[in-house]
């Protein structure tokens, strides 16, 4: 049968929809271990994907919009989490917009998998309307024992000699991130910066590459950015956020000589960075070249 679904979906014959909706949603019981399984989704949604018309991707927005969530802990949750993750990949990777509102509802998903790739997807959509709930989930904090499900406890420990061990697993808050960056709402600058001193590096990464989109699209000048990313590149202890903050920063140094209107803002900003030493000789001598060769390669420039 997957065999048979994988040609559908390489002749692209819109015909095949209604069977392909079928084996999507079809289920196997299996009453040996009391679990059921999804023989054929995998295979279903690639291959609606493949074929792209609107009621093929319709029926994929429907399945993560309405396919229910699995409570048994077996290898059916697994598989059905899997699918929701690909149809998030694959609706961002066809820059299906009208997924917006279901992406927006899987922020709330049990699983952190699926919140993490719609606050990717939704990053990529610039969705402004996504920024309030995007936001909740980065300010949510760490996740504790005490307050995970038991789908979020599996995902974000292990077991290691009998015992269950925290493992420092924040998907879902460094995509939220990500996220605030790229749709550069004014409003989520004061939320990187607090992400920007997070106790998980991880955290901080994600803040500091959010801040260097936001840096790029939002509107005005972003003078508040400028002292908590030049701590973040003298003082933080991990490379990358040094590395992304100092991208930011870059961004923010070219934007001065492009921005002569505000004349104000823009000397105010290199009296602050000569200042903080951003223009100290090394800066200017290395990390200055390599962030503009970075621009260059990503098309900023």
């Amino acid at each position: 049968a997957c065999v048979a679904i994988q040609a559908l979906g390489e002749i692209g014959d819109d015909s095949s929809i209604d069977i392909l909706v079928k084996s999507l949603w079809w289920v196997e019981s299996n009453p040996w271990d009391h679990d059921y399984y999804l023989p054929a989704a995998e295979e279903s949604v690639f291959a609606l994907a493949s074929i792209g018309t609107e009621r093929a991707i319709d029926e994929l927005i429907r399945f993560l919009n309405e396919s229910p969530s699995i409570q048994q802990q077996f290898h059916s949750e697994q598989i059905h989490n899997l699918i929701r993750f690909i149809i998030i990949e694959k609706l961002q990777e066809m820059d299906v917009n009208r997924s917006i509102d279901v992406l927006i509802d899987r922020l709330g998903d049990v699983h952190i998998k699926v919140r993490a790739a719609a606050a990717c997807a939704l990053g990529h959509f610039r969705a402004d309307g996504a920024v309030e709930p995007l936001t909740e989930l980065l300010n949510r904090g760490p996740l504790h024992e005490t307050d995970l499900p038991r789908k979020d406890f599996d995902a974000t420990h292990e077991e290691i000699d009998g015992e269950w061990v925290k493992k420092i697993v924040e998907d879902d808050r460094i995509q939220s991130a990500i996220a605030l960056g790229k749709i550069a709402n004014r409003d989520s600058s004061e939320d990187l910066i607090k992400a920007l001193n997070d106790e998980y590096h991880l955290i901080r990464v994600g803040a500091a590459q959010g801040l260097v989109y936001f840096v790029d699209d939002c509107s005005g000048w972003p003078t508040e950015l400028t002292k908590p990313l030049s701590l973040a590149f003298h003082q933080d202890e991990s490379e990358d956020v040094r590395k992304y903050s100092r991208i930011a920063l870059t961004k923010i140094i070219t934007k001065t000589f492009y921005n002569w209107s505000q004349k104000s803002e823009v000397f105010g900003f290199l009296a602050e960075a000569t200042a903080d030493k951003i223009f100290d000789e090394h800066v200017l001598d290395t990390n200055l070249s390599e962030g503009l060769k970075w621009l260059s390669e990503h098309g900023y420039r």
